[in-house]
């Protein structure tokens, strides 16, 4: 393994570790069943693409940090769970929605991005001090 490869592992490792405080959903028997009050962020994930997918880990793990104390909850959805994938009309892979209030909508983000282009896009729909701090800049 060389020396890059090793980094870019280690990194996955450490926002996996960070994330651990994150629910993993096997199973979302109705629609906004796991939504709780306030904001949660749903990421669909392909299990076996987590380093293609680190972009959106890395955004993730940022954006919940600066929204402390209150932060938001995060459900990583595997992309096997197909009945979650039809609940939420799930048609690439990543995905990220972010859901208010116990809403049945939610906005999307899918496909190939960077970390930046995901931060701007959860800072525009995530609420916490962080994000309406940000609004006023």
């Amino acid at each position: 393994m060389n020396e890059k490869t090793a980094c870019s592992t280690i990194s996955v490792i450490f926002l996996l570790l960070g994330l651990s405080g994150c629910t993993n959903t096997a199973a979302i028997p109705e629609l906004g069943a796991n939504i709780d009050e306030g904001t949660t962020v749903l990421l669909f994930s392909n299990d076996d693409n987590v380093y293609e997918e680190q972009p959106y880990y890395q955004a993730l793990l940022h954006t919940n940090n600066a929204c402390k104390p209150e932060g938001f909850d995060i459900e990583i959805i595997s992309h096997t769970n197909k009945r979650a994938m039809n609940d939420w009309n799930i048609e690439r892979i990543p995905s990220l929605l972010v859901v208010e209030n116990q809403q049945d909508q939610a906005v999307y983000y899918d496909g190939k991005g960077d970390r930046d282009a995901i931060e701007a896009f959860l800072q525009q729909h995530v609420s916490c001090a962080y994000t309406k701090e940000r609004e006023n800049e």
